[in-house]
């Protein structure tokens, strides 16, 4: 045999041997399923999705580079030969479409600003749960009845912080980004005011027994709002980056961290004047008091709880918010990692953590049923029984429906 036939014999076989080992034709196919289902993606985000044939003699295969893929509108997102969805920079709902002969299957693309939750307010006495989502500029109300999203309320840009007034049925929300504070009316679900405050507002808190809004500022600044929606006096705080704060109404002083210096300013509300400082760890993020007994409690990045700026107590790297429940004197600490840990504040034991996911952010506790929640910020917030045996997840809430 000459070397050109041979030559040619290889080459035949290698080409019929290809054809053979990828089955590319829709003979015996029975159905395509595209995965995930339904899927959503933020705006400029790509995603793969999966084309898997069921064909009649019971296999299956991966036929994602061998379908005919198509978005029913480019404008929302396009995809790729291979699966590959991009979407454009703008929201909205796309058909994405496999087909393979005359076997198809189609899926919903959503396109969308995640919500990222960021904090979280309780309101016991009404069943409502108020949650600040970062990212699309809403809070959502939520039922605690039956853990569903009752609206989401448009606020401003960048909502962060956000505490709940039951006497006088406000909701008060910290727009980072717009330099303002929302104020709700817990019975219409509206925005009834915007107040104009200092540089990026990030947490909120509220004096029950003086009805009046305390807002720390990352300028170093605290907005004082009185019942009129009024900014009545803003207290400097000297080069200081204010995170966390919490009221102690019994003792009328507010306590507010400052991750710059790493000190506790303990503020007295009858003057609205710094009294002193105290320690508070490296870091300081999140601030909680037990009104009963005065104790002060600050989380800090490098892992430890401050308490009462005298002792710490090492619970975990990275932690970020904390909630006291008053009626068990169990705090409840959140940290990036995706831990949720229980402190016995009557011996500062660490009891029951519980892993929940990744980039845990604020947590609020409902003293009426000991539930708490905590916020993710992939748009999750969990729902935890929580008592001294043990915490359990019992729910997980879309904070988007």
């Amino acid at each position: 045999m000459s070397k050109i036939k041979l030559l040619l014999l290889i080459v035949a076989f290698i080409f019929t041997g290809c054809s053979g080992s990828v089955t590319s034709s829709s003979d015996g196919l029975i159905s395509i399923a595209v995965t995930p289902a339904n899927p959503s993606i933020t705006p400029g985000g790509t995603i793969q999705l999966t084309a898997t044939g069921t064909f009649s003699d019971g296999s299956i295969q991966d036929l994602t580079d061998s379908v005919l893929w198509s978005s029913a509108s480019n404008g929302i997102a396009t995809i790729s030969n291979n699966g590959v969805v991009t979407a454009r920079n703008t929201t909205g709902n796309t058909t994405i479409t496999a087909i393979l002969g005359n076997v198809s299957d189609s899926t919903t693309l959503t396109v969308a600003v995640m919500a990222t939750p960021q904090n979280v307010a309780a309101n016991p006495s009404a069943n409502r749960v108020y949650v600040a989502n970062s990212n699309n500029g809403t809070l959502s109300v939520i039922d605690t009845s039956t853990n569903q999203v009752v609206t989401p309320i448009d606020v401003g840009i960048t909502p962060w912080g956000v505490a709940v007034n039951p006497s006088t049925k406000r909701v008060y929300v910290a727009n980072a980004n717009s330099r303002t504070v929302s104020v709700i009316n817990t019975e219409s679900n509206t925005v009834i005011d915007t107040i104009s405050v200092n540089s990026h507002p990030q947490n909120i808190a509220i004096d029950p027994s003086t009805d009046q809004v305390y807002v720390t500022n990352t300028d170093g600044t605290i907005s004082v709002i009185d019942t009129s929606n009024t900014v009545i006096t803003t207290i400097s705080i000297l080069d200081a980056n204010l995170q966390g704060i919490a009221v102690n109404p019994s003792t009328k002083q507010i306590y507010v961290a400052d991750s710059n210096s790493g000190k506790l300013s303990v503020v007295d509300t009858s003057t609205n004047k710094v009294n002193t400082t105290i320690g508070a760890g490296i870091t300081p993020q999140g601030v909680a008091v037990t009104p009963s007994t005065n104790q002060i409690y600050v989380t800090n990045n490098n892992g430890n709880l401050s308490v009462n700026g005298a002792f710490t107590i090492f619970i975990g790297n990275g932690l970020q918010s904390i909630a006291v429940n008053t009626s068990t004197n169990l705090l409840y600490v959140t940290n990036a990692g995706g831990t949720l840990f229980s402190v016995d504040t009557s011996g500062s034991a660490v009891t029951a953590p519980i892993f929940l996911s990744p980039n845990l952010q604020g947590i609020a506790v409902n003293s009426l049923t000991n539930q708490a929640y905590v916020a993710n910020a992939d748009g999750r917030l969990f729902v935890i029984n929580t008592n001294r045996n043990g915490n359990t997840i019992t729910a997980t809430i879309d904070t988007k429906s």
